[in-house]
């Protein structure tokens, strides 16, 4: 992972500059352009990558707004799941912690 361990302070951004996407069916296809990799990406993680491109925002906040996005519970969408998509979504390059 490569900002570390999620906490609350930080706050995550993304630019749609730094990738090329294509939908195919509910899969988004990504490739980013800083590593020249692709990766498939389902509905919550391009999601959270949509969202952070025009403020960045704290787990809890992108969880708040992506549940009322895509019409989803607590239960269907967790804190925990927002927490562990945001590491992988690090970790691909496609977001990154503004503040840490």
């Amino acid at each position: 992972m490569a900002a570390g361990p999620i906490t609350d302070d930080m706050k995550w951004r993304s630019s749609s500059d730094g990738y090329i996407a294509t939908e195919f069916d509910d899969t988004y296809l990504v490739f980013v352009k800083a590593s020249a990799e692709t990766h498939f990406l389902n509905f919550l993680s391009f999601g959270i990558v949509t969202e952070t491109e025009s403020v960045a925002q704290t787990a809890t906040e992108l969880a708040m707004n992506l549940r009322r996005r895509f019409e989803l519970t607590d239960e269907e969408l967790t804190q925990e799941l927002v927490s562990l998509t945001l590491s992988e979504l690090d970790d691909t390059g496609l977001i990154w912690p503004e503040t840490v």
